[in-house]
Formats: C-alpha cells, structure tokens, sequence
C-alpha cells in the first residue's frame, strides 16, 4: 500500500487539514506541536482503528482525538495505490461514526466490519509493522532497528513485500 494523501477533517488538534505523500521514503519534520504525530496518528487510525467500538476501547485509544477546537466527532480520509490501484478509507469517530472504503470500480463498501477485513487484507502487515517501521515516529527508529538485526524473519517478510 502506498500512502498518496491524508485529511484530518478535524482530528485533535489539526482541522481540514491536508497532505500529500511523494512517491518512495517520506519523512515528515517540523518543529514541537506542528501536527507530525497527530498526523501519524490519523492514518494509524484510519488503517487500524474501527469505527465499532466499545465505551473502554473509546476512553483508552480514541477520546484523545476528540477536536480541541470543539465538537463531537473527529475523522481521517487516506487516499492509497494498492497493486497501482486507487483505494479510499474514510472514518469519522464520536457523535457521528462512519466507514466507508471507495474500490477501484468505484464501488463504495460501507460498515465497520466489512471494511475493516477489506483494510486488513489490502495492507497485508499487521499493525505492529506498520506502526514500528513503515509509519515510524523518531523516538520508535532504535528500537525498530533492533528488531531488524535481531529478527532475519521480519526483515524477509518486509523486503518481500517492499
């Protein structure tokens, strides 16, 4: 899956915000508080986190993305190639949550389930690569290389699919 563009419409602290990725490696800089882990955090969600949940998983993961501005509801769109084709993931959480997945064909897929097994099988890692090494926030890059002078296995799996 390759990242082309992500719109936080708002999320946390960040409102209709939107970027866009270049082809290859992206490494996002800025100064403290300008959004780069709120915007890391945006497409985790969106790649990750259903749009069914239960009142302990919304305290513990979700309620920190709440609008600071105000309102109730927060959302991520991620426009993405897979195989050269172009998918769409929409979520919003809160006073209003939804989920759609716009196919190829143009087909949109609705539902929290259904589009979250679609997600999962378009990403093909799960999410503690994701996560750790092609989403990598500064302070996770040692440990992450760690892990690859100490798994051969993950390493393998990650250039295959890389």
């Amino acid at each position: 899956m390759q990242l082309q563009t992500i719109r936080l419409h708002p999320f946390a602290g960040l409102a209709n915000r939107t970027h866009k990725f270049a082809p290859g490696m992206n490494v996002v800089l800025g100064p403290n508080e300008a959004g780069k882990s709120t915007m890391v955090n945006g497409i985790l969600c969106a790649l990750f986190e259903s749009t069914s949940y239960g009142r302990v998983h919304w305290r513990k993961h979700l309620q920190q993305f709440i609008p600071r501005g105000g309102g109730d509801t927060f959302g991520v769109s991620v426009d993405c190639l897979v195989g050269g084709k172009p998918y769409q993931i929409t979520k919003s959480w809160g006073g209003e949550c939804r989920c759609d997945l716009t196919l190829p064909s143009g087909q949109v897929i609705r539902g929290a389930d259904e589009v979250d097994q679609q997600v999962a099988s378009l990403l093909k890692l799960k999410r503690g690569t994701w996560q750790n090494i092609l989403i990598a926030h500064q302070s996770a890059i040692p440990s992450t290389l760690k892990d690859f002078n100490t798994s051969s296995e993950e390493v393998s799996n990650l250039a295959q699919i890389l």
